[in-house]
């Protein structure tokens, strides 16, 4: 019970002391209001409001519930129970291991769930993420109960197990489009371990089944933006973009011909219709020649402009980023196309992930902020502490076992969904 205690300690401090709600909570608890007054799915705009089908519906649910059983817009207890709800993650992810291995991986599964930094962060972050990480370990502790019945022929838990892993899926994908990828890479282990242990026509009732459950809640949500928007769309567009919403493509495409970093994120990357750009934050990889470094000030002094006066993003300032963003890539298509994406895949593996606790940026910088740059450097050597366990618990353990291979495929999959985005995410 000691690291629970612990682990629960951890997270009613950052309650406390570092609860974070930004710009996308508050669409979330838009869409959560307009749904429980108005019975529309949708965000205001002024007096009045309008369907959307920039989020998931999972999370705006969970807000809805949340304010229905402790007040409208109370922020707060949203937090708390993430905060259950992670707690429950920490549980059975050490039950998983200890089913998996050893009572003894059970118990240092359970320390280092319950005393994660970087997930416990998120639990006081009015976003997906967390809950995302519970479903996540219903997951995997939904698969290994499900194997272990398969194993052991008890086929009426056999079956409840397979759909209560389908129900962790279909609520991931619901939280968040990219939890996805969870399904592509738990399902087909489910296939592997029924066909070796049952055969192959029993594998396939069983994917199927699987399949089904987890597909049939997305077609209402499908229907609902065909009627409303007329286009077919199963999960939230990657742009988080309403169909008449200008996507700044050129904007984008520009930026990710030099960012790495997430300070580039928040300073740039995040500003079209709210800030200003500063050019001084840009990094000199940003200018292959003093002549683009002017023509891109050119740019962006024009799109300042529009910021001021309420026209910033016009397509006319969108073409001439990405005429810029064209002239890059053609000049170093290595850089654009291979060497930055894998440098912000690394930088969001490996960064130490100060940015919820308002720190500095550009945490590195020693001279400026001393006791800032010491704390995330010791919170990077505990990421990479984290990632070496991962590394010898590979090496170590069952690599051939189907429920490791599929948690391995997940790694992959993130990763290789991380290497198409323009910027570095949080």
């Amino acid at each position: 019970m000691l690291p629970l205690a612990l682990g629960l300690s951890l997270r009613l401090f950052l309650l406390y002391h570092h609860p974070h709600f930004n710009g996308d909570t508050m669409i979330y608890g838009d869409i959560a209001k307009n749904w429980l007054r108005h019975g529309v799915y949708g965000q205001s705009d002024g007096n009045s409001f309008y369907a959307t089908m920039i989020r998931m519906p999972g999370y705006p649910a969970f807000m809805a519930a949340c304010f229905t059983l402790f007040g409208m817009e109370n922020y707060f207890w949203v937090l708390v129970m993430q905060v259950v709800f992670d707690m429950l993650a920490c549980v059975m992810l050490a039950a998983a291991a200890k089913k998996l291995f050893s009572a003894r991986a059970g118990m240092a599964a359970l320390w280092l769930s319950s005393l994660c930094l970087f997930t416990s962060t998120y639990v006081v972050v009015g976003l997906a993420e967390s809950l995302s990480v519970f479903c996540t370990a219903w997951a995997i502790y939904a698969l290994v109960l499900w194997r272990e019945s398969l194993l052991q022929n008890e086929n009426r838990k056999t079956w409840l197990h397979l759909a209560s892993l389908a129900c962790a899926l279909i609520v991931a994908v619901f939280l968040r489009p990219d939890n996805g990828l969870i399904a592509a890479s738990l399902l087909p282990a489910v296939f592997w371990i029924a066909w070796q242990r049952i055969g192959l026509k029993r594998a396939v009732s069983s994917l199927l089944l699987c399949s089904i459950i987890f597909l049939v809640p997305l077609v209402p949500w499908t229907i609902r933006n065909k009627r409303e928007f007329g286009l077919f769309q199963p999960l939230s567009p990657r742009q988080a973009n309403d169909p008449d919403e200008f996507v700044t493509y050129g904007f984008n495409l520009w930026c990710s011909t030099w960012e790495v970093d997430y300070a580039s994120t928040e300073e740039v990357y995040w500003a079209p219709q709210i800030n200003s750009i500063d050019i001084n934050d840009l990094p000199a990889r940003a200018f292959d020649s003093p002549q683009q470094r002017d023509d891109t000030a050119a740019i962006i002094s024009q799109y300042n402009d529009g910021v001021a006066n309420g026209t910033a993003d016009t397509p006319e300032v969108d073409a001439k980023f990405m005429a810029l963003a064209k002239q890059r890539i053609h000049t170093n298509p290595l850089r654009s196309r291979v060497l930055l994406p894998l440098a912000r895949v690394a930088n969001m593996w490996l960064r130490p992930r100060v940015e919820q606790y308002d720190y500095d940026l550009h945490w590195w910088n020693y001279p400026d902020h001393p006791q800032e740059t010491l704390t995330a450097l010791a919170l990077g050597a505990l990421n990479i502490f984290y990632l070496a366990l991962a590394i010898v618990g590979w090496v170590r353990l069952q690599r051939h076992d189907a429920i490791l291979l599929g948690l391995a495929a997940l790694n992959v999959l993130r990763c290789m969904l991380l290497y198409t985005l323009d910027n570095s995410e949080p």
